[in-house]
């Protein structure tokens, strides 16, 4: 199985940059925000964290999927992917997530994905 080299964490889909380096779309956003971006009209220009290779990454969000309270879910805290379940959903694109250590927290719908099985 291929991994985000971000996260490190296991890859089902992900974002493809020009050099070929894949990463979980949420990851690759996070990074690109904390490093800064160049935006243009056809996207942001950033660099690979594997080559540094500059690639253009489109702005338009990707489609993200919907869950239901009680669903199980793994949702990104930081920098890395916990697992948990959606307590609530909020208004506006987001999650009340219930953390298996029983700790609770609101995170964006982006990034929250299906628990791998």
């Amino acid at each position: 199985m291929e991994h985000c080299s971000i996260c490190l964490e296991g890859l089902d889909n992900g974002v493809a940059l020009a050099c070929g380096h894949r990463f979980h779309a949420a990851c690759l956003a996070q990074m690109a925000s904390a490093v800064g971006t160049a935006a243009t009209r056809r996207g942001a220009l950033t660099a690979c964290p594997n080559c540094r290779a500059v690639s253009r990454v489109a702005l338009v969000s990707t489609p993200v999927a919907a869950f239901s309270v009680g669903d199980r879910v793994s949702a990104l805290w930081g920098d890395r992917w916990y697992p948990g379940v959606v307590d609530g959903v909020i208004d506006g694109g987001g999650y009340e997530i219930r953390w298996d250590d029983g700790d609770e927290g609101d995170v964006l719908a982006a990034h929250v994905r299906a628990e791998a099985p």
